[in-house]
């Protein structure tokens, strides 16, 4: 598979912002909540979705019988 070269760039971006840190997590999450904090745009926190439930039927048994004894 040949790399995209949106992806290495994207990942390059990333590897460039993360190097200003010294790839600090801390650090990083600090500057993007100071950016976050001086932007004009909204921010819009959604709950968790939680998954559906499932209905799990149980498992066909027919056919799948061991004898142990012939008749």
């Amino acid at each position: 598979m040949q790399p995209d070269p949106i992806v290495e760039e994207v990942r390059k971006a990333r590897d460039a912002y993360a190097q200003r840190f010294n790839y600090d997590l801390d650090a990083i999450c600090r500057d993007l909540q100071k950016k976050q904090a001086l932007s004009d745009k909204k921010v819009v926190s959604s709950p968790p979705k939680r998954p559906k439930k499932m209905i799990v039927s149980p498992i066909s048994w027919v056919g799948l019988r061991h004898e142990t004894t012939k008749p």
